[in-house]
């Protein structure tokens, strides 16, 4: 969440250096976009840090996630061209 707040704002400051007309909107949107950010990666960490715990080794955890989402991207697919009501597990499994 650190990495993520100093990225956004770096941004703002490069937005507030080139023009500072863009002071109010720029500050709206900094905060949005690092709450948006902050929620989209919180299950990937805690699913490294999960399979982290489990293998004992970062870069098997590394490995493990790789397979896990092509693995479970192309069943869900599998499935839902067989089945098209599961198109919808698609949405959620990221």
């Amino acid at each position: 969440a650190i990495l993520i707040f100093l990225t956004v704002l770096a941004t703002f400051i490069l937005m507030i250096y080139r023009d500072l007309n863009l002071l109010g909107s720029g500050a709206l949107l900094s905060v949005t976009v690092t709450a948006q950010l902050i929620l989209i990666v919180m299950p990937f960490i805690a699913l490294m840090s999960l399979l982290n715990l489990i293998t004992s080794s970062s870069r098997l955890s590394v490995v493990l996630a790789i397979l896990l989402f092509t693995l479970g991207n192309a069943l869900i697919s599998y499935l839902s061209y067989y089945l098209p009501i599961l198109s919808w597990l698609l949405y959620v499994y990221p």
